[in-house]
């Protein structure tokens, strides 16, 4: 084959591969956002029944409220790992339509709550239910996108937690030709890094243990607990605190939707930003940033100026969304091996979300309406996942300086271990 027909190919090649890509996008990408726009939007539901009569009509007390807020994250934490086991042996796609039938049926099932016992009883199986969605959508999205392809798509189906969409259109089947081909391009992606006989119902024990004992795994923890927590309860406070600040009760769920809609756009530049340059941790650490800068106005400003308050709300908003989806995909680029991967997401979830357990601990209607106890917890938090981001993308910076200057018997040596994942020699981080 002479050199022009070999570019020939590869341009029909790199064309067929951009159609396949937005045949995915077109078929997975609006379907999962709505899911993520349903379970999101039960979950942060809490938030605005305080400006309703639920309470009134529960008869719940402030501790019945947090304790029917703290179960729901109490199971979303305890059934994440068990989940995640059982997703890989039922497979995603019964999983997932398993949980989102039984999501459905308890969200149905709160309508007819009648008293305290029954509203307890309701919030802790849909934490259980819900407890393997995102991560499972994590997982579904990194096994369907290579890895420069997977931070612009998981901003997208996040935007759906943070403004909802339309519906989309059904999953179609690829022929067989764009299996092969799909299949190509991902086992090409992943290189050396992935290491399993059959990733869709086997589990990786070995994988397991180097998903627990990986020490960058536990700092991708500290930062989703420094974005995580602050959304979680900051987002359930919201609408408390523009309530204070004299606004009536329908105002105020519609002065919090421009929040989420300059916060969805936030979330999508970002993230372009950061797909088009390849780059996580410079963009996880400004983001970040910017969300303490917001708490920090917040803290000062008290309840001097409403304006304020509410721009400050939205730039504290805008940096913890937008961060979420950058610091996702960081992970999933950099975690090698179909189990040790999945495990990663399961553990660094389970654990961020037990940020929610704590919204009446971080924000107590005693504090209503300044909430500056509340900032500055928010603000502490934002400053270690800030560190913990700059911590993390110099331990991967070195480790990518000591793999390039390998010697033959050193890279002999790690070459040999069975199931190296991302410890592989070849492996190199995504900063």
């Amino acid at each position: 084959m002479t050199t022009v027909e070999k570019n020939i190919e590869e341009l029909r090649l790199q064309k067929a591969i951009r159609r396949l890509i937005k045949k995915l996008d077109k078929r997975l990408i609006p379907f999962l956002m709505l899911l993520e726009f349903s379970a999101f939007g039960s979950e942060m539901i809490t938030g605005h029944t305080e400006l309703t009569t639920l309470k009134a009509d529960l008869k719940l007390s402030p501790e019945e409220e947090s304790l029917g807020v703290t179960l729901l994250y109490a199971a979303y934490a305890l059934f994440g790992i068990p989940s995640y086991i059982l997703l890989r042996f039922l497979g995603t796609k019964i999983y997932l339509s398993l949980c989102m039938i039984l999501w459905g049926a308890i969200m149905i099932g709160t309508a007819f709550v009648r008293n305290v016992k029954q509203l307890f009883v309701v919030r802790f199986l849909l934490g259980m239910v819900i407890s393997a969605h995102f991560s499972g959508l994590t997982i579904y999205l990194s096994l369907w996108y290579r890895k420069a392809e997977q931070t612009m798509r998981i901003s997208f189906f996040h935007a759906g937690a943070i403004l909802g969409c339309s519906f989309g259109a059904t999953m179609a089947r690829l022929n067989n030709c764009e299996k092969e081909l799909l299949t190509n391009i991902l086992r090409e992606d992943a290189g050396k890094a992935n290491g399993e006989p059959n990733s869709d119902s086997w589990i990786s024990w070995r994988q397991v243990k180097y998903a627990l004992t990986d020490r960058r795994i536990y700092l991708h923890m500290l930062i989703g607990i420094g974005n995580v927590t602050p959304t979680l309860c900051f987002t359930l406070a919201l609408p408390s605190l523009l309530h204070g600040i004299n606004a009536s009760a329908p105002l105020t769920h519609l002065m919090v939707a421009p929040m989420y809609v300059i916060a969805c756009v936030s979330c999508l530049v970002g993230s372009y930003s950061s797909s088009l340059h390849n780059e996580h941790g410079l963009h996880t650490a400004t983001c970040l940033f910017i969300s303490l800068i917001g708490f920090i106005i917040l803290i000062f400003v008290g309840d001097q100026s409403k304006t304020a308050i509410y721009i400050s709300s939205c730039i504290a908003c805008c940096g913890m969304y937008t961060t979420f989806p950058i610091a996702l995909s960081w992970l999933t680029k950099n975690v090698g091996g179909h189990t040790k991967r999945a495990m990663a997401i399961c553990c660094v979830h389970a654990v961020d979300h037990l940020g929610g357990v704590l919204k009446f601990v971080v924000y107590p209607e005693v504090d209503k309406p300044i909430y500056r106890k509340g900032h500055s917890i928010c603000a502490g938090v934002t400053a270690v996942a800030l560190l913990s981001t700059f911590i993390l993308r110099r331990s991967m910076m070195k480790e990518n300086q000591r793999r390039q200057f390998l010697s033959v018997d050193e890279y002999r040596r790690e070459v040999a271990v069975e199931e190296p994942c991302d410890k592989h020699p070849d492996f190199r981080y995504v900063l």
